[in-house]
């Protein structure tokens, strides 16, 4: 495969399958990138390499100065590599959309990718960063990162990392700015909690434009009904954008769900509400 492209300067998308393969094969991969300057989206997956075949591969990536998308999954990222990407990213001026799913990038390395992001030219529009062990000091740095050379930022998705209540405050101060560009936020399978979720509905309440989705689905979030009541309460202050909440999987009980369904009353904005696997605006069998 490397030595096939290589031959070939026209490539414009590649999508392959690292599995079972290090970083040799990264590095491989990435000479064989430098001749193309054609290359406008990167999809490496199940790719078990280290920081020395991600330090390749962002190399090969600086060569290539179309790619606008770039994914990654499987890695295991460490500092260096961290580095290597972020260095990657501050200097690209087409990059569209990132993701680096399941590949450690923990709290580190999102302060790190956070940094380059609040210094990066390029138009992105979508980051996702799922299942990478991010806590809320990594929440906070990406978060800081949303309202500076970040604003463009149209899609986040931190689906399944270790983000609490804090660093659900810090997401929801940059949404309350008014300064960023979050149409979908993703915070599933975190650990956010009835507080997190109240700080989340003091922005609503705040004023987020753009905000159009918010998925908080899944058991770890532990959001109750004072979550449920906080957000239901925002959504009913104030006309906003948002049309989807998705809330399954949290224990959230009667009192919730009466709270959202009275909400949909007042903000008929609000089209879908995921709570126990029933769409609550549609449903009125609670």
């Amino acid at each position: 495969l490397a030595a096939l492209l290589a031959r070939s300067g026209a490539l414009a998308c590649l999508d392959v399958e690292l599995r079972g393969m290090g970083d040799a094969a990264a590095a491989q991969l990435a000479h064989a990138l430098r001749p193309s300057t054609k290359l406008r989206t990167l999809m490496i997956r199940n790719a078990p390499v280290g920081d020395a075949g991600v330090a390749q591969l962002a190399a090969g990536l600086s060569k290539q100065e179309a790619v606008g998308t770039f994914l990654l999954t499987g890695a295991r990222v460490g500092r260096a590599g961290s580095d290597a990407l972020s260095g990657w990213v501050h200097a690209s001026r087409q990059l569209e959309s990132l993701t680096l799913s399941s590949s450690r990038l923990s709290d580190e390395g999102a302060k790190t990718l956070g940094h380059a992001i609040e210094a990066c030219k390029a138009p992105l529009t979508a980051l996702e960063l799922q299942y990478n062990g991010i806590r809320d000091a990594g929440a906070a740095a990406l978060a800081r990162a949303l309202t500076a050379g970040g604003d463009h930022i149209e899609t986040l998705t931190l689906e399944g990392n270790a983000i609490g209540p804090g660093g659900a405050r810090a997401l929801a101060e940059a949404l309350a700015t008014r300064s960023t560009a979050v149409r979908s936020l993703t915070l599933s399978h975190n650990r956010i909690g009835d507080v997190g979720a109240e700080w989340l509905a003091w922005a609503l309440d705040s004023g987020v434009p753009t905000l159009t989705s918010l998925g908080l689905w899944g058991h770890e979030n532990a959001i109750g009904d004072n979550g449920a009541v906080a957000l239901a309460t925002a959504l009913g202050h104030r006309a906003t954008a948002l049309a989807v909440l998705d809330l399954d999987g949290n224990p959230i009980t009667r009192t919730g769900v009466s709270a959202l369904q009275r909400m949909t009353a007042a903000n008929t904005s609000v089209e879908e509400i995921v709570v126990r696997g029933v769409n609550v605006v549609a449903s009125r069998g609670w």
